[in-house]
C-alpha cells in the first residue's frame, strides 16, 4: 500500500490557507524561521499568530518536492484598534487588521511585509495541526493576500489625479474609517485612466460593494454604509479638476456587481495616494 503524499498528509491534519499555528508548535518551528542574516528569530511569544498564507492548493499539493516550502505570517497582537496609517491596505510596508470579527472582535494583529514573512519546509506542518481556538476570517485571508499583491502591483493612477485629491485627504480617511474590510469594499473607476492632465477633468466612478448578506439582511448595514458613500462623494466633488459620474456611482450589492465592472475598477487604497509607504 502506498504512503501518503505530504499533501494528503497536511489535508488530513487540517492545514490549509489562513491556518494558524498553535503555540505548542511556536518553538518546533523556530528554528525555521530566519532573516537574511541567518540568526533565528528569539522566543515568539505564545499570543502570537503564525500564520499560514500560501494558498491551500499548495500546502496540499501531493508532490513532495512540487511546493517544498509554505510561507508563514508572524502576527503580533496588540490592544486597540487597527490604526489608521496601517489599516485597509493603507501601507505597502505594514498591515493592522482584526483577524476574526465575529470571534476576537476586540484583538488587533500587526505585521511587517518582510520583516515578519517566513518560508518554512512544508514537512515542519507534519508535527501537529492548526490552532482550533484561533481562525482568520475569510476576509481577512482575502485582504492579506491582496496586501501582498499590493506590494507588486498598483495601479497606475496619474500624478495629476493624486495631486487632486491630496486636499480631501484627511476628508476621506475619516469617512471610511467606520467602515470595516467586511462592511464594504470601496472601488473606483478613473477616466481617462493613463493621461497626465492639465486642465481637463477626471472622471470617477465610485462604489461601495457591501456583501450581499448584509446589504439584504442588514438595514443598518446599509445605513451606515450609505452615509459614507454620501460624504465620500462629496469629498471627491469638492476636488478640483474632478467630476463624479453620478449615474455610474453607487452602493451595490455584491451579487450584482460584475465581473466587467471589478475588471474596470481598481479597489480605492490610500498606499495609491503615497509612494513613499
Amino acid at each position: 500500500m502506498a504512503h501518503a503524499s505530504i499533501g494528503e498528509q497536511l489535508f488530513a491534519l487540517g492545514w490549509r490557507g489562513g491556518s494558524v499555528l498553535p503555540p505548542e508548535l511556536h518553538e518546533l518551528i523556530r528554528r525555521h524561521l530566519h532573516h537574511t542574516d541567518g540568526k533565528a528569530p528569539k522566543r515568539i511569544d505564545p499570543n502570537s499568530w503564525l500564520i499560514v498564507v500560501s494558498q491551500s492548493c499548495d500546502i496540499v499539493v501531493p508532490r513532495d518536492d512540487a511546493e517544498p516550502y509554505i510561507e508563514l505570517l508572524w502576527a503580533h497582537p496588540y490592544a486597540g484598534k487597527p490604526r489608521k496609517g496601517y489599516r485597509d491596505l493603507r501601507s505597502t510596508r505594514q498591515l493592522d487588521f482584526r483577524p476574526n470579527q465575529k470571534t476576537f472582535s476586540e484583538l488587533a494583529l500587526t505585521v511587517h511585509a518582510t520583516v515578519d514573512r517566513f518560508f518554512v519546509p512544508r514537512s515542519a506542518l507534519l508535527e501537529g495541526r492548526p490552532d482550533v481556538h484561533r481562525t482568520l476570517s475569510a476576509v481577512a485571508i482575502k485582504r492579506l493576500h491582496a496586501w501582498f499583491a499590493l506590494r507588486y502591483y498598483r495601479p497606475a493612477w496619474p500624478e495629476a489625479f493624486v495631486a487632486r485629491i491630496q486636499p480631501v485627504r484627511d476628508r476621506l480617511l475619516e469617512v471610511l474609517e467606520p467602515l470595516t474590510e467586511d462592511v464594504a469594499e470601496v472601488r473606483v473607476a478613473i477616466l481617462p485612466n493613463d493621461r497626465e492632465l492639465d486642465k481637463d477633468k477626471y472622471i470617477v466612478a465610485v462604489y461601495f460593494v457591501v456583501p450581499a448578506e448584509q446589504f439584504q439582511n442588514s438595514p443598518d448595514t446599509r445605513r451606515l454604509v450609505q452615509e459614507g458613500f454620501n460624504k465620500f462623494v462629496s469629498a471627491l466633488n469638492d476636488c478640483d479638476g474632478i467630476e463624479l459620474s453620478t449615474d455610474l456611482s453607487d452602493v451595490v450589492s455584491g451579487n450584482e456587481f460584475t465581473w466587467e465592472q471589478t475588471q474596470h475598477t481598481d479597489l480605492w487604497d490610500f498606499a495609491y495616494l503615497s509612494p513613499f509607504e
